[in-house]
């Protein structure tokens, strides 16, 4: 596993394939979308006419590590922002500050290790209005900079309880909070990380490169993901008046939210498939094809849809959790011969078993299902899978999945609906990571809307506007705008009005969301927040200090909230 990454997506004639991205050049951890940076990016003509740029850095920078190589790691933060941090910073064009006081850092804060500026005008004339809200005012960014290979995720080991001993994703998040600057460059010398202020409190959200692993790559190409990202010019606006790392976050959200779309039909027409697939296998004994579509009042059609909603879900924690790597695609062996991703790829290629009677896919979702509830611990620990048994995979506790199965047909076309969707120029496989929790709990939401049926006479789907509608085929007008069609004992899904598409429910936005937390929840933090300070200042040993401190724990886990 290079950089943390495994999921990536190549062109292959007319469909975009899952490739197991061991040797991506970049780590983006949600802050922008893999798929735009691995194939709309390339299609930019600023990624094109960067190459030069590129190349010229990696010469440089490939000497430069070979004088400092064996002094980087004994270097302290200051000698190495000197030989390491402000040459390459130079390099990349940046004019910047060191150690500026900004505004709104409490005392016993540090200041921030670089604020960025546009040019040397701008820097002078700021260094006047430090401490106050007009010194930002003209910046491009704020950084932050720690000791070579410092891990940049985690609390100092065995540090105390100053701010230089916090999580360093903590410190830049609270240095973006304090400057009101949109992005921040976090680094340890070889791992360079950039942070949105929109999602810099996740402190697990940002994008990273391996600066050492570029540089042993060789080749300018890849080297674009650092410079490309990190130089002077993604911080300010082009010719146009657009900056380059805006256009790549606004591009990412425009595709998650297309994809948010997509897979909304592709999920109502997966669970659909599912349906059909349990009902049409004559070893389940559900009889809608045995009894005939008027003959089913002995089949329990709502429990057929709640577990295949069951299923379904199932289905889409699997591809979302392997796209984080929640679930270990770096083991071999989970990767090859267990993962939904390698059940997708053997779908999409035509090679896996689509025969409706059969359930060859159904015994590998099977194992894999049992796999991830963590029945066998001994196989858990060779595929490094952790368990997760919160119910989702409970054979006890769905025991219709146990008795059960899907055929071949139906399995393969309702993976591939979940696994890939419809573009202009292809198939393409669905970038799970690009999607938020909140985006497939709206997903899964909207599923709850609907009402299983099984067709008494031929059904089909008329859109009128952006409303479609189930009626009997014999009702349907002869220049209506057919967009779905079910025979005579086939499942549909509708509403209670009998709409196939509903209007929805959705989650607020997220914008609201975090007015409504700052606005209700920050006070209360604050307040917290203000007594542990106070402790604090009142403590008169180290540890009484730092047992105040460590109190802000108790003081939030203490907050009550209706």
């Amino acid at each position: 596993m290079a950089n943390g990454r495994i999921l990536g997506v190549t062109s292959t004639g007319d469909t975009l394939q899952l490739s197991l991205g061991v040797d991506q050049p970049h780590n983006n951890r949600t802050l922008f979308s893999d798929h735009y940076l691995e194939n709309l990016l390339p299609a930019d003509p600023r990624w094109e006419l960067s190459l030069a740029e590129a190349d010229s850095f990696l010469s440089w920078l490939q000497d430069h590590y070979l004088s400092e190589r064996d002094q980087l790691a004994g270097y302290n933060e200051s000698q190495l922002e000197d030989h390491w941090f402000r040459p390459i910073l130079k390099k990349l064009g940046h004019t910047y500050e060191g150690q500026a006081a900004v505004p709104d850092l409490e005392h016993g804060i540090k200041w921030p290790d670089y604020i960025f500026f546009p040019d040397e005008s701008a820097r002078q004339a700021a260094v006047n209005s430090q401490k106050s809200e007009e010194y930002t005012a003209s910046a491009l960014a704020v950084g932050e900079v720690k000791r070579w290979a410092v891990p940049l995720g985690k609390k100092v080991k065995g540090g105390g309880p100053s701010f230089d001993d916090q999580n360093p994703s903590y410190q830049i998040d609270a240095y973006l909070k304090a400057t009101g600057l949109d992005w921040g460059i976090l680094s340890n010398g070889r791992h360079w990380r950039l942070v949105h202020k929109d999602s810099s409190q996740r402190l697990t959200i940002y994008y990273e490169v391996d600066l050492v692993d570029l540089l042993g790559r060789g080749d300018p190409g890849p080297m674009r993901y650092f410079t490309l990202f990190f130089r002077q010019a993604a911080f300010l606006p082009g010719p146009d008046g657009r900056l380059f790392l805006d256009d790549v976050l606004a591009a990412s959200s425009d595709y998650a939210v297309a994809l948010e779309e997509d897979l909304k039909e592709n999920v109502y027409q997966a669970l659909e498939s599912l349906m059909q697939g349990f009902l049409d296998l004559p070893s389940n004994n559900l009889g809608a094809n045995s009894l005939g579509a008027n003959n089913l009042g002995a089949v329990d059609l709502r429990s057929v849809y709640d577990n295949s909603l069951i299923l379904l879900y199932r289905l889409i924690f699997i591809f979302y959790a392997e796209s984080r790597e929640l679930l270990p695609l770096q083991n071999r062996d989970y990767r090859e011969l267990y993962s939904l991703g390698d059940i997708a790829r053997e779908i999409a290629a035509g090679n896996a078993p689509t025969a409706p009677m059969t359930t060859r896919n159904w015994g590998g979702l099977r194992t894999l299902f049992k796999i991830i509830n963590g029945e066998n611990e001994d196989l858990n620990r060779h595929l490094d899978v952790p368990r997760y048994n919160g119910g989702l995979f409970d054979p006890d506790l769905h025991p219709f999945l146990e008795e059960k199965a899907v055929g071949d047909q139906a399995l393969v076309a309702a993976v591939d609906l979940l696994a890939r969707r419809k573009t202009p120029t292809g198939r393409e496989f669905v970038d799970y990571r690009t999607l938020g929790e909140r985006q497939l709990g709206s997903i899964y939401e909207g599923l709850l809307e609907y009402y299983p049926h099984v067709a008494e006479e031929a059904m089909v789907a008329v859109r009128d506007g952006r409303d479609e509608k189930w009626l009997p085929e014999a009702e349907a007008l002869p220049k209506a705008r057919i967009v779905a069609k079910r025979e005579a004992g086939q499942v549909y899904l509708g509403t209670d009005k009998g709409e196939r598409k509903a209007t929805g429910s959705y989650y607020t936005p997220d914008y609201i969301v975090q007015y409504i937390v700052e606005n209700t929840l920050g006070p209360l933090v604050e307040e917290a927040r203000e007594g542990v300070i106070d402790r604090r200042k009142a403590a008169r040993t180290k540890d009484q200090k730092s047992t105040a401190g460590q109190s802000m724990v108790d003081e939030i886990l203490n907050l009550k909230v209706l």
